[in-house]
């Protein structure tokens, strides 16, 4: 037996969404019966799916689990579904206290919430990046030294390319703060990597 669902929950506020996305899933793990659920909400279908299928003008782009289709994208179409996320390969993994671990990317160290496991890569959507042309007040965590490499307007934001040591950080401002900030290329920024906003991908 087959269940389909065409985007059931579309009309339910966000808090009722989630309940039930989650009463959902559980109900199908004890049936044990497969399910079909359309969506075109991303956060949807990572909570509720164990393979996502994106389908883009009828064509197939890529069937995976959540997490690597995430970090893994196959297609540019795939890339740009899911934000974009910036990618960091971990060179090397260091557990710090409290909870912490300690992860060099290009030579530059990230902080990240320590579960136990060691770290291959890790990932941030270029909205959760932070641009700044002075320098944050406070601790300097995950608070990094960069130059404006590219500018590209969309839509209804400005995604901006932060050279930071050897490696690139995508981020996505507003069109008015882009434009209260008047960004240029090769001028110099910090940019904050906001710690909850991290997600990572564990070593097999």
């Amino acid at each position: 037996m087959v269940l389909l669902l065409d985007e059931p929950l579309t009309s339910l506020d966000p808090g009722l969404s989630k309940y039930l996305r989650i009463e959902l899933r559980q109900i199908v793990k004890d049936l044990g019966i497969t399910a079909i659920y359309v969506t075109h909400d991303l956060v949807e279908a990572e909570e509720i799916a164990d393979r996502i299928a994106l389908i883009h003008n009828g064509r197939l782009e890529q069937v995976a689990p959540p997490k690597e289709m995430f970090f893994s994208p196959k297609t540019e179409v795939v890339s740009e579904f899911i934000g974009t996320p910036n990618i960091l390969n971990c060179e090397y993994c260091k557990p710090l206290e409290r909870g912490l671990i300690d992860i060099g990317w290009g030579g530059i160290p990230i902080i990240l919430p320590y579960e136990g496991n060691m770290i291959k890569k890790v990932a941030i959507f270029p909205r959760d990046v932070y641009v700044s042309t002075v320098k944050p007040p406070g601790h300097m965590l995950n608070r990094l030294k960069g130059v404006v490499s590219d500018i590209k307007p969309q839509t209804s934001v400005v995604r901006v390319k932060v050279r930071v040591g050897n490696n690139s950080l995508l981020a996505e401002l507003p069109e008015a703060t882009f434009e209260e900030m008047d960004l240029k290329v090769g001028q110099e920024v910090f940019v904050i990597l906001k710690l909850r906003r991290l997600r990572y991908a564990e070593r097999e």
